[in-house]
């Protein structure tokens, strides 16, 4: 009981507990790779500008992913900006979590739509297709192509302001007989 506590803090790792960064296998290895964080960018049309291919890095892969600084509270929740390495092409995505499957949604190209048209957008899909608490409830790729595929009908609850004779005459058609008969 000689020996006294120290109060300093002791400099060598710990091998137990310690987090050690894992170096990539080598091809047909059965470990996974380590998982790459995709970098930061800003939700500003000058920030998106700035990406060109030679500044950006794609390793083997066709294009780079890179996750925009907003906040998960928000309607941008899960928006990506997808950057083809050939072609250039900027295309703003969003990552769905669905069922528990995830899905990607292309909203548009980065020219032709700018920073606040996409907000836009994101707020209307998550007023329609999402809950209170911010969870998915529709795809938006199924209400995307049933509104390609789904005809809509022509209104006729409306009043036309139609009296019930020319209604009834209308539905015998005798009214396009008479014009034709006035007509010649």
């Amino acid at each position: 009981m000689i020996k006294k506590l120290d109060n300093k803090l002791g400099t060598e790792e710990i091998t137990q507990t310690g987090n050690k960064t894992v170096e990539a296998s080598p091809s047909g290895s059965a470990s996974p790779r380590p998982k790459k964080k995709r970098s930061l960018l800003a939700f500003r049309d000058s920030a998106i500008d700035k990406i060109t291919r030679t500044n950006t890095e794609f390793g083997d892969r066709k294009y780079r992913l890179f996750k925009f600084d907003v906040s998960k509270g928000t309607s941008l929740k899960g928006l990506l900006l997808r950057f083809a390495r050939t072609t250039e092409r900027k295309d703003f995505t969003m990552d769905i979590w669905i069922h528990g499957k995830k899905t990607s949604h292309t909203i548009g190209t980065f020219p032709s739509i700018k920073c606040k048209d996409v907000e836009k957008i994101c707020l209307e899909l998550a007023e329609t297709h999402q809950d209170e608490r911010g969870y998915w409830i529709k795809n938006p790729i199924q209400t995307k192509a049933d509104n390609k595929r789904l005809i809509t009908k022509k209104d006729t609850t409306r009043p036309t302001g139609k009296t019930l004779n020319e209604v009834g005459e209308s539905y015998c058609g005798t009214d396009e007989e008479e014009s034709l008969a006035e007509k010649v």
